[in-house]
């Protein structure tokens, strides 16, 4: 007969120190474990009753779920015995999978632990973004935490309405409740959740895909005014201008690819680099301004291969945690530095590391560079078309696109 018992599995220890409560299933000395989604400190686990003891916060909610499985569980192996049905474990196991589990862990608490593994695993963009989805949803429900039961087809409308009051662009409400939507995902497969729970079922998604982002580009003459902007060498204004032209220059390169941009990655005129987002090698020819900006810091470098082009990053910033926080701090200080240099120039546009991205695609299309050459949708949707198109494109062809930028 098959032997069940709530057990916490103690060889497994997650970051907060809890450990998985699953249900042991044993036949004939063979051992199977089902997890049930939730876990539990070895200081709140009463290991005589093999339960959460009265310390634990939850502890009635956690017992009714236990119970609740084990007589599910008991229940089949009873029908199955009574029917003359030899039930072996892995059946037993995979018929355990289809009992609906109601979760007992808050929605924003399993966002955390999501955080956790993912800060562990050196994946800090999505962590920040997890963790921004988690912090939004929480201003919404002003409250410390919210549960999967918050989540429903009224509060998602609800969220969506009150980012529309906010003024809040609609890609920034699509990325949060996409994010959601992936959590809850996740939360399903780790069995967290009710496989069946699903508060996007009636949601659609399609009207922001019909949403084109407000592009923000600057005309060649403002541009022109960045560049003869005069600024005191020894200012920081005088870096994050050079940045910005740089990253006009040379292909509308962005910020994260700047700032780890080194001299094994300048070749003669030419630029190569892997873009991190995409993970695709782009080469790009060096022009003008861009070579000038490039003399400019060989006087604060060595110029070894592996010395970084630019005062960003140093070796101290040897983690991908270091590197990200970095990146995001002196993001931060060139956009205000920007932003202070088109308010000197009384700029219509607020300037930012992007609107040179942007700017490098305009004026290339206003001279009548084909777009295929100049990558319109610098990564946007279209990236993939536009760079199969570079691609096909010769060196001497690229050249002339860029010399239009001088």
């Amino acid at each position: 007969m098959i032997k069940v018992a709530p057990i916490l599995y103690t060889y497994k220890t997650l970051s907060n120190g809890e450990h998985p409560i699953m249900i042991r299933l044993t036949l004939k000395g063979k051992r199977r474990y089902i997890g049930l989604g939730v876990n539990c400190k070895a200081n709140y686990w009463d290991d005589i009753n093999n339960l959460p003891s009265k310390k634990h916060p939850h502890q009635k909610e956690l017992i009714i779920l236990i119970n609740d499985l084990v007589n599910s569980i008991s229940k089949k192996i009873y029908t199955a015995e009574n029917s003359n049905t030899v039930l072996t474990l892995d059946e037993l196991a995979n018929s355990i999978l289809n009992i609906a589990i109601a979760p007992t862990q808050s929605l924003s608490a399993f966002i955390d632990q999501l955080c956790e593994k993912l800060k562990e695993n050196g994946k800090i963009e999505t962590h920040n973004i997890f963790r921004s989805t988690k912090n939004t949803w929480l201003k919404f429900f002003k409250k410390d935490s919210f549960y999967f039961d918050d989540i429903n087809s009224n509060s998602i409308h609800d969220f969506e309405k009150a980012g529309e009051k906010k003024g809040n662009m609609p890609s920034t409400t699509f990325l949060y409740l996409r994010t959601l939507k992936t959590i809850i995902n996740m939360a399903k497969k780790e069995r967290i959740c009710n496989p069946e729970y699903n508060p996007f079922q009636e949601y659609s998604f399609a009207k922001f895909r019909r949403i084109k982002t407000r592009k923000r580009a600057i005309s060649r003459e403002d541009f022109r005014k960045i560049e003869d902007l005069e600024i005191d060498e020894k200012s920081r204004l005088f870096h994050s201008r050079n940045y910005f032209i740089f990253s006009f220059y040379a292909g509308g390169i962005n910020f994260v690819d700047l700032a780890q941009l080194k001299w094994a990655h300048i070749e003669k005129t030419q630029l190569y680099y892997t873009r991190k987002k995409t993970n695709e090698l782009i080469n790009v020819p060096l022009v003008g301004q861009a070579i000038k900006i490039l003399e400019i810091y060989k006087r604060y470098s060595n110029c070894k291969k592996d010395d970084f082009i630019f005062p960003i990053l140093s070796e101290i910033h040897a983690t991908s945690i270091s590197i990200t926080n970095r990146l995001h701090k002196v993001n931060h200080q060139i956009n205000q530095d920007l932003q202070q240099i088109g308010e000197t120039l009384k700029l219509d546009v607020k300037l930012t590391t992007y609107v040179a991205r942007h700017t490098f695609a305009t004026v290339l299309k206003k001279e009548g560079i084909s777009v295929s050459i100049i990558g319109q949708a610098l990564g946007h949707e279209d990236e993939k078309t536009t760079r199969i198109y570079l691609d096909s494109f010769g060196s001497d062809i690229m050249q002339q696109a860029f010399e239009k930028l001088s």
